[in-house]
């Protein structure tokens, strides 16, 4: 009885295995149906975004306001971002004891007791 039960058991494996197989061939298809309708997602999410900001700038009455420079930082965004990354990494001397401290070095020359001696073997 145990042996027909795994016998049954193998059988459904390999059924299950070959509709696996079949699959995994399958997928070849199906990836580039799924990849052109995201991509179509994608135009009209960026038309639409498009078309909000064209109603945006027709409310606001197309003007566009100026950047305020700062000559320290700089006028645009990735100019602004590269600046204050930069100036965060040069700050080793803000930070920390410039002061060297010696440590005596602890002798620890009592023997290593029985207990000891049984927990490393």
């Amino acid at each position: 009885m145990l042996n027909e039960l795994a016998l049954l058991c193998l059988l459904f494996l390999v059924i299950a295995h070959s509709f696996l197989i079949r699959g995994c061939f399958k997928i070849n298809q199906s990836i580039p149906n799924s990849t052109d309708t995201i991509s179509h997602h994608f135009e009209t999410v960026s038309t639409l975004l498009n078309e909000l900001c064209d109603i945006i700038a027709d409310l606001t009455g197309g003007k566009q306001s100026p950047v305020v420079q700062n000559p320290s930082i700089g006028g645009s965004i990735p100019e602004i971002l590269s600046t204050l990354l930069m100036s965060r990494m040069n700050m080793g001397s803000e930070h920390g004891n410039t002061q060297s401290q010696e440590w005596q070095v602890q002798q620890n020359d009592s023997p290593p007791t029985l207990e000891t001696e049984n927990q490393l073997d």
